[in-house]
């Protein structure tokens, strides 16, 4: 929906050529009420266009004008949108983005074998079209595909965008941030938090797309995601909890267990300590960002895995908690 306000917003511009962004015409020499006046719009709509003027700068001032703008959509495509999002996937140069974005693809049923990223098979990443970074091993040009997923006997269709992690390259990151309804920055778990890593939090912040992170590399030596997740709070000073504990480290990673509704991905191995730990911390974090968790916590009960779910979708929403998976891609 962010992105939707943003092409709102530039295409006010189009107003003072004659037509409006919402489909009304008016004449181009005067903005004035006058102007409204002799193209037949009412007070509401000058309102909103007036609003739409303005790029919100928090979700509490997005969310008024996302009500406003419902009520120019139709239900079918309110029921469309629901269903349909643009997912980017941002990082520091070689944290992983474009092999995560190759598995994605292939669990998705969109490709049907995984192929490496610098190319050596003969044939590289499917989103690394250029010969160039097939030899290179890096991603120069942004590049989308889309994917389908099946949930409730739905289909939910992802846009997804793969950027560049080279800094010499963060203009397109840039362009493919300003369409974006949502974005997984990728963080490597064993560098951590790393100098693109913060740039791309600073454009993400600038163009107010709510993410979710993914510790990749979990299979590395010296791979630590609870060090990940204490930078990412620290350096980028944004909220951030663990909503799964890996099973094993490094070479002997078998899994991961959901800390929410306490299940193991592999049932191998025992985390019993770790999930609870974890899950306190979850629940601590989400408090501190979230009310309806706050009064719970406060109240000195445990919230169920409804209202963690709700709290954690809340909040990474309106860009004030990202919460944290982990594995390796």
């Amino acid at each position: 929906m962010s992105r939707f306000l943003r092409g709102i917003t530039q295409g006010v511009a189009t107003v003072k050529q004659g037509v409006s962004p919402l489909g009304f015409s008016i004449r181009s020499s005067s903005f004035g009420a006058r102007s409204f006046h002799q193209a037949r719009i009412n007070r509401e709509d000058a309102d909103l266009i007036n609003e739409l003027t303005k790029i919100p700068e928090t979700y509490e001032e997005e969310k008024v004008v996302i009500d406003k703008i419902n009520n120019y959509i139709s239900e079918t495509d309110k029921s469309n949108a629901t269903r349909l999002r643009n997912i980017g996937i941002s990082a520091h140069i070689d944290s992983g983005k474009t092999t995560f974005t190759e598995r994605v693809l292939y669990y998705t049923g969109r490709i049907k074998a995984i192929h490496d990223v610098r190319g050596r098979d003969g044939v590289g990443a499917k989103m690394d079209h250029m010969d160039l970074e097939r030899e290179k091993g890096i991603t120069i040009q942004s590049a989308a595909t889309y994917c389908s997923w099946e949930k409730d006997d739905k289909d939910y269709h992802f846009n997804l965008i793969d950027t560049p992690g080279h800094i010499d390259f963060t203009i397109e990151v840039e362009r493919a941030l300003r369409v974006l309804d949502g974005a997984v920055l990728v963080v490597c778990a064993v560098s951590g938090v790393q100098s693109q890593t913060v740039t791309v939090d600073r454009q993400m912040r600038r163009y107010n797309v709510p993410r979710i992170t993914f510790v990749n590399k979990m299979d590395r030596m010296g791979a630590n995601p609870f060090r990940a997740i204490e930078q990412i709070n620290q350096k980028l000073k944004t909220p951030a909890a663990a909503i799964q504990v890996p099973i094993g480290s490094e070479s002997e990673l078998k899994g991961v267990v959901n800390i929410i509704d306490r299940v193991a991905l592999y049932n191998e191995g025992s985390q019993v300590d770790l999930v609870e730990e974890k899950r306190a911390l979850l629940i601590e974090t989400l408090a501190d960002v979230d009310e309806e968790i706050a009064d719970i916590y406060l109240e000195g009960e445990e919230p169920n895995v409804e209202q963690i779910k709700g709290a954690i979708r809340r909040a990474t929403i309106a860009r004030k908690f990202t919460p944290v998976l982990m594995g390796s891609a």
